[in-house]
């Protein structure tokens, strides 16, 4: 869960190489002249590496949780000053005291014919698509062979700040490039490794559902509980498996100082104890809304009483294993196993407008680096333009001044999956028989009489294949509110105050300009 404020400077931050000005191309595979075909034996590696940031914990004398002038620390570089890491994920101000279990850069390579698919799954809140862009470009100079890397991060609120708004207080960036391009080198490791380590290998999959471990903190109440469970097998035994689930991973809460990936820790624990030598993998499914568990009961006794809290260990391990269990159970018992799926992908960048004056301005201060773009593809630079408050806010408003970020679709098998860059209202996920999301259209919300949107579900082909979302793909933009739930001004929907979420969104636009670049790959 993200602060207004602290979000209001994520949105600054705001292998495929960019052009001169920093923006990448579409993809298309097979189809394009680097992936002419995805014929041939199905192929799956996997690999990880850790990312756990090096924590210089002192002695909290007062008990404040801040390092005060003359509290021990410990000098793990030897420098004399204290290097703090600080937690993303709630307030700023949250520097980390230690570690309770390491965070990863997870790779799975999936190929088939000349077409690869690299996923790199990262321990972190999110992903700003400038490191994205990055990552890819590296990937290039150091010549993986990949067509396309996705990179997911499972949204863990409990890890190094990798956007910038988590830093000592509000205008305080937490954006650490050291650490940045350390994750970017060994997900690059892993990514080599997933590679060289391919197989011949089957996909088996299936659907189960977790409702007692997620809950809904704003209202309409809609939750999707689906958990799918993939597993990538070869002749040797399991490669890789892969669990996603619309939860937060938030179960420690925020006033945790320990780094960890929270319950994707316990998920992944399991997957990898019930089959050994397979790497495990979290994605996150729908996250808006706000899907998480903090607002369940955590090892209900039986009574449903609960006996472990929000920001217990304890809990974050009920929600993990307990997820991991329906999945392994659902793999076991109900699968469908399908050999030589077939493998095709498609990439959609494009550029969406960023109109919050609070945004620009932390541009300005350097809290969250981001690169800008006009309409027309070029660049916005400080260096060579007005501050970026001095922009002509006529332009601003028109939507002249854009952030670069995109969608994708994988097509692995019978399975589809759209990979969106922020968190998306399940509402706008799930769907009547006729295609319409399950979105409201309630008096007192900023656009009261809108007829509701199409689901993301229905923009996607009818061709027999089963749809997955994954969120916090490739960038992370916050919360994808339906436009007709927008409700930032009175008269509230709900009430007399205003519910959490249009605070942390770049806007109520945002989720009808993803619609169209989801439209535009079909």
């Amino acid at each position: 869960m993200w602060t207004r404020a602290s979000f209001a400077l994520l949105l600054l931050m705001a292998c495929d190489p960019p052009n001169t000005e920093g923006l990448i191309d579409d993809v298309a595979c097979p189809s394009d002249s680097r992936c002419p075909n995805a014929s041939g034996a199905f192929r799956v590696g996997a690999a990880r590496r850790v990312i756990t940031p090096v924590v210089e914990s002192w002695e909290d004398e007062d008990g404040d949780g801040v390092r005060g002038p003359g509290e021990a620390f410990d000098d793990v570089d030897g420098d004399g000053r204290w290097d703090p890491v600080w937690i993303a994920g709630f307030d700023p101000g949250r520097a980390a005291t230690g570690v309770h279990d390491d965070t990863w850069a997870r790779a799975l390579s999936i190929s088939r014919g000349e077409t690869r698919l690299g996923i790199v799954v990262l321990d972190l809140l999110g992903v700003s698509h400038d490191d994205v862009v990055d990552l890819r470009s590296a990937a290039q100079a150091r010549g993986l062979d990949v067509d396309h890397v996705a990179v997911v991060a499972t949204h863990t609120h409990e890890s190094q700040d990798p956007l910038g708004f988590g830093g000592a207080h509000l205008i305080a960036s937490g954006y650490d490039r050291a650490y940045n391009e350390r994750v970017i080198a060994q997900a690059l490791d892993a990514l080599a490794e997933a590679i060289d380590a391919e197989r011949e290998a089957t996909m088996t999959f299936a659907r189960s559902a977790a409702p007692h471990l997620v809950a809904d903190s704003r209202l309409p109440e809609v939750i999707d509980a689906t958990i799918t469970a993939l597993r990538f097998d070869s002749a040797e035994g399991p490669i890789a498996t892969v669990v996603i689930w619309g939860n937060h991973a938030e179960a420690l809460g925020g006033e945790n100082t320990l780094v960890s990936s929270d319950y994707p820790h316990y998920l992944r624990r399991e997957l990898e104890a019930a089959y050994p030598g397979a790497v495990a993998f979290y994605m996150p499914g729908a996250l808006g809304g706000l899907m998480n568990p903090m607002d369940i009961a955590g090892c209900p006794d039986e009574a449903g009483r609960e006996t472990c809290a929000t920001g217990t260990f304890e809990k974050a391990e009920y929600v993990g294993a307990g997820a991991a269990t329906i999945a392994i159970e659902a793999l076991e018992s109900a699968p469908t196993t399908v050999v030589e799926p077939a493998l095709a992908f498609r990439a959609n960048p494009f550029l969406l407008r960023v109109t919050t004056p609070e945004i620009l301005g932390a541009v300005q201060l350097g809290v969250i680096p981001r690169r800008l773009f006009r309409t027309d593809g070029t660049r916005v630079t400080l260096d060579e333009e007005p501050t970026a408050p001095a922009l002509p806010w006529d332009e601003v408003l028109l939507g002249d001044v854009r952030i670069q970020t995109e969608v994708n679709v994988w097509t692995i098998g019978p399975l589809r999956f759209l990979a969106l860059p922020g968190e998306l209202y399940p509402e706008l996920w799930l769907q009547h028989p006729d295609g319409t999301s399950l979105a409201e259209s309630r008096p007192g919300a900023d656009y009261p009489f809108l007829a509701p949107p199409p689901s993301f579900q229905s923009l996607l082909p009818e061709d027999g294949t089963t749809s997955v979302l994954i969120n916090q793909a490739n960038d992370a933009v916050g919360y994808i509110v339906p436009r007709s739930q927008w409700d930032r001004l009175p008269p509230h929907t709900y009430g007399g105050d205003p519910q959490y979420g249009e605070g942390v969104s770049l806007g109520s636009h945002v989720a009808g300009a993803l619609r169209e670049a989801v439209r535009e790959m079909r």
